[in-house]
């Protein structure tokens, strides 16, 4: 028995090592489990066959579900039309796509005007790079490289940067090599923003 107590950790008091009482548990579990599974699959191919009941069920959820995914894809969309995005090709800003060095400033100063004249409630500024490269360096580099955007705007303009976030993407399918950032500014209010206000910083 000291052997036992050794190997298993103790007993639990009636002389039965601890691991197995676990083990026995256990697969009294895993029995329990199969003769539900056993049970369930039975009554599935049994009669009486219930498969109008089941039809009717099956409307009745799906109809009453309706009125929710259109009140979330309205939401949604009121969400997305308001909101006003400044894209642009990585390699306008920084000087090679590996690096989170600033090249040409200038492209960021109408974003930067907006968001000094206008009211937001967030303003999210992400970085993505194509599906090149070393996964973790490329989630580092656009990391840095939003993180560089955002450090530009707040110190040139004067913006609530409580509400301004980062997110580097990392590889992102349908990203070129070069790498995009995104700046999506959201409204505070809906009624503070009643029209869309969308513009593209670059033709691609």
């Amino acid at each position: 028995m000291p052997q036992a107590q050794a190997l298993f950790g103790g007993t639990d008091g009636r002389g039965v090592p601890s691991a197995q009482r676990y083990v026995a548990a256990f697969f009294e579990w895993f029995g329990e489990f199969g003769h539900f599974c056993a049970r369930l699959a039975r009554a599935a191919v049994s009669p009486p066959y219930e498969f109008r009941e089941l039809l009717r069920q099956m409307d009745s959820v799906g109809s009453l579900s309706l009125p929710l995914v259109a009140l979330a894809g309205a939401a949604t969309g009121v969400v997305m039309s308001l909101q006003t995005r400044f894209d642009y090709d990585a390699k306008q800003i920084f000087a090679k796509p590996d690096t989170a060095k600033l090249k040409d400033t200038k492209a960021l100063d109408e974003a930067g005007q907006f968001l000094q004249q206008n009211k937001f409630g967030l303003v999210v500024i992400s970085a993505s790079a194509g599906m090149k490269g070393d996964s973790d360096k490329e989630r580092g580099v656009t990391e840095a490289q939003a993180m560089v955007v955002r450090n530009y705007l707040v110190n040139h303009f004067e913006t609530d940067d409580t509400r301004v976030r980062t997110r580097g993407a990392g590889k992102t399918p349908g990203t070129s090599d070069a790498g995009d950032i995104q700046i999506l500014v959201y409204p505070a209010t809906v009624a503070e923003n009643p029209s869309p206000h969308n513009k593209k910083a670059s033709a691609r």
